[in-house]
């Protein structure tokens, strides 16, 4: 059987996932030293990178991005993928909202990697020209040309027999059967925000397509289900990534864990559950509520400032370590607040 070597290597989003991480980082801990000494140059030269990989379509008046593999490995050399190229957007304008930011403290970085005034103006460029993939109605399409592949092929049920039967058929390439949630992680884990409608039709669409061959597809469609405020499937999902290695749904687990999955179902729970999300101005929360849960508790930390939150049906609490230095800010739904250090904030659920 032949193999294509290069396929690994199509996955260029690992790039920029690095980057998200980095800015992730930040936005966490406000970390200025380390974004100054080693995260701006990181983020300048991936950057640097991505400028040269776009490519300029002079007919639709739009850069591009071709011949890649997302996270959904079912579908190589693909052009124009909806994850990679928001990704991409992501991180070519938070980097020069960070540039501009921090200004002339970045000159010794610059002189150090050769990061020119030309290199930033092609960031923008680029940043401005970049085709984000959305169709008509909201719907985004996973690559170009999605939408004009088999249905027929789908697989129900995410069945492994399906996958393999589909596999060693080599039709993938003409079915919309994909590997995992490759559009929704924009709304699970860059919480890219669109019309409620926009992410109700495409976690439907998408949902019904993904096999889950990959134990990493659980907890995005947990936490996306969990911000439809649809606890059944939310849980179920939830279960299916924390029990991934306890009865070995993928087999294997005797040669190592998934580790990734075991972080997946710690996200389903704050992100998906509590609904929490960091900011740089500080931590929101869109609690929801599963009917038969009692309570859960978890602890974070949000620039410095430690909190531990529990979540119950019938209220959310927020209580600021008392050793926090400083002011914790928070929002709920409508509520903001700035907890002193050991304070706690009572948020009734509706």
């Amino acid at each position: 059987m032949w193999i294509d070597v290069r396929h690994p290597f199509m996955q260029i989003h690992c790039v920029s996932d690095i980057a998200l991480s980095v800015l992730n980082y930040y936005t966490c801990t406000g970390d200025d030293a380390l974004m100054k000494d080693y995260g701006m140059e990181l983020l300048m030269d991936v950057c640097r990178y991505w400028t040269s990989r776009a490519v300029w379509n002079g007919e639709k008046n739009r850069y591009e991005i071709l011949q890649v593999t997302g996270t959904d490995e079912h579908h190589p050399y693909v052009d124009n993928n909806a994850y990679t190229n928001y990704s991409v957007h992501h991180v070519l304008t938070d980097t020069l909202r960070l540039l501009a930011q921090y200004g002339g403290l970045l000159d010794g970085v610059k002189a150090k990697i050769g990061f020119t005034a030309e290199d930033e103006a092609e960031i923008h460029q680029v940043a401005e020209g970049l085709y984000l993939p959305m169709g008509r109605g909201g719907m985004i399409p996973q690559f170009d040309g999605y939408f004009d592949l088999s249905r027929e092929l789908e697989v129900q049920g995410g069945s492994k027999s399906g996958y393999t039967q589909m596999k060693q058929a080599g039709l993938y390439n003409k079915s919309q059967v994909i590997k995992q949630p490759d559009v929704l992680m924009l709304f699970a884990y860059q919480n890219l925000e669109w019309p409620e409608q926009v992410y109700r039709r495409n976690l439907d669409y998408y949902q019904g397509r993904c096999e889950a061959a990959s134990s990493l597809s659980y907890c995005v469609h947990s936490i996306c289900f969990a911000d439809m405020d649809m606890p059944e499937s939310t849980y179920g999902y939830l279960m299916e990534t924390a029990e991934m290695d306890l009865k070995n749904m993928h087999g294997g687990t005797e040669n190592g864990v998934h580790s990734g999955c075991a972080t997946g179902a710690w996200m389903a729970v704050v992100r998906g559950v509590a609904g929490m999300k960091m900011r740089e101005s500080g931590v929101t929360f869109t609690p929801h509520f599963i009917p038969w849960w009692e309570e859960v508790t978890f602890h974070c930390v949000w620039h410095g400032q430690g909190y531990q939150v529990t979540l119950s049906n019938e209220e959310l609490r927020v209580c600021a370590d008392l050793q926090n230095s400083e002011l914790l800010p928070l929002s709920v739904g409508q509520t903001a607040q700035q907890l002193k250090p050991g304070e706690t904030g009572r948020y009734p659920l509706a």
